[in-house]
């Protein structure tokens, strides 16, 4: 018992790992914690709940025996992504006055997810003589697939309760939840290749990314550059890294984002930052939460003295830090923002039309 208990604990805090680095990637209007805690717990017990209720209906018609490919499927990932959906509908009264942007949809499901996976994971710690090896797989991997399969749900959620439609969207999103949930629960069950689950994981994760960076996107409260540079409140003078541009070593009025410093070098009004914080800008600002080498374009490539990350910036790779005119890199993000959400609605047709801001 002391074991199960110690397994519960540990999926309990993988899953507000899990959710607190998706809340982090909430840039624009970040979910009150308070809210978010009531739709775990709520949407955790309704999800429970109406799963429990969904299996009896599912026993009284005379199907039994769901540890099976077919069982994860068609019985298992119906039940239990149509069941953290409805939950989340249920927990609209809660959240009502904060669905105000898409990746809001995003968060709610994720927490009725974790809900529902931990509910789920003391259930089978203190219930079932599971070996082990299923208790590993279910504290390390059963919470992040429970979330990761039904994230894009989320998006339909939120189309749902703002625009009154989406219901294409929802059907797509659900079969997704069930492919993924389904094809977990039979390796899971069958004891195939960890490999092949660590890469269904992974994929899911990637996916999962791409969607927050297009819903961050498409946020109504998403600043340019310009307007955070504008709207910020008395920006200390501090010291920091001479102008790549000119050289001026004095302090800089200094714009932060979290531990990232943007700073303006008095001299020439170039804008300044290290190149870790060049990247965070792009993710900030560009809405991209991937991996950002792929439009990095080193100064052998340009045949320039500088290096560029996409484009509108200069980088310093000796000294590790880069400068840019504030019009010119505001306009750069604008455009690989827009080419953000262009590639993904290319990508995901079911994407197009939904028209969500």
């Amino acid at each position: 018992m002391q074991i199960n208990s110690l397994f519960v604990a540990t999926s309990f805090i993988i899953g507000l790992l899990i959710i607190k680095y998706l809340r982090s990637l909430d840039l624009h209007e970040r979910e009150p914690f308070v809210k978010m805690f009531l739709v775990t717990v709520w949407g955790g017990v309704w999800s429970v709940a109406i799963s429990i209720y969904l299996y009896r209906i599912v026993h009284s018609a005379g199907i039994a025996g769901f540890d099976n490919i077919l069982g994860a499927l068609f019985i298992i990932g119906p039940v239990e992504e149509l069941a953290k959906f409805v939950a989340l509908l249920s927990s609209y009264f809660i959240i009502k006055d904060e669905i105000n942007e898409p990746t809001d949809g995003l968060i709610y499901m994720s927490c009725v997810a974790l809900g529902f996976s931990l509910i789920e994971n003391y259930m089978y710690a203190t219930r079932t003589p599971d070996s082990g090896y299923l208790l590993i797989l279910r504290v390390f991997f059963s919470t992040p697939i429970h979330i990761l399969s039904s994230i894009f749900m989320g998006l339909s959620f939120y189309v749902m309760v703002r625009y009154k439609k989406g219901f294409r969207l929802f059907m797509v999103s659900y079969a997704y939840a069930i492919l993924v949930h389904g094809l977990y629960d039979s390796i899971v069950f069958h004891g195939l290749a960890f490999l092949l689950l660590v890469w269904i994981i992974w994929v899911a994760y990637r996916w999962g990314i791409s969607l927050l960076s297009y819903t961050t996107a498409k946020s109504p409260f998403r600043p340019s550059l310009k307007q955070f540079i504008e709207r910020y409140p008395n920006p200390a003078l501090e010291m920091g890294v001479a102008c790549i541009h000119c050289g001026n070593p004095d302090n800089k009025h200094t714009y932060r984002i979290g531990k990232t410093r943007i700073q303006r070098c008095n001299a020439c009004g170039s804008f300044v930052s290290t190149m870790r914080g060049l990247y965070h800008i792009f993710h900030h600002f560009g809405s991209e939460f991937g991996n950002l080498s792929k439009y990095y374009r080193h100064k052998d490539t340009l045949q320039t003295d500088y290096s560029t990350l996409f484009k509108g910036n200069y980088i310093s790779e000796q000294k590790r830090a880069a400068f840019f005119q504030l019009d010119e890199m505001n306009a750069a993000l604008a455009e690989f923002n827009a080419e953000l959400i262009k590639q993904i609605e290319e990508k995901w047709w079911f994407t197009k039309g939904l028209k969500i801001r």
